[in-house]
């Protein structure tokens, strides 16, 4: 069985994720919807993926920047924090 790294983990995720947003859009126009309805979901998608990466990748870019300068209780602290925020974002 493969062993899965925190690499690993990541492509999978984001390869399910357009693999999932590809079948959706497949599904919705076998479903009859006219492709402008089809058109308007994906672009919202596009637009709100586009967004999550934004916060995400930005936030993790300033805890890496942090971390490092931490002790190791205030470093447990803020993970718990971050993990939390971005709970509360979703």
């Amino acid at each position: 069985m493969p062993r899965f790294d925190k690499i690993n983990s990541l492509q999978i995720f984001q390869v399910l994720q357009f693999g999932t947003a590809v079948l959706i859009g497949i599904l919705l126009v076998k479903a009859g919807l006219p492709t402008s309805l089809v058109s308007v979901y994906e672009a919202l998608m596009f637009i709100a993926s586009l967004f999550c990466f934004f916060w995400v990748a930005g936030g993790q870019n300033a805890l890496l920047q942090l971390f490092a300068k931490l002790d190791e209780a205030t470093q447990k602290r803020a993970i718990f924090n971050v993990f939390f925020l971005f709970r509360w974002l979703a």
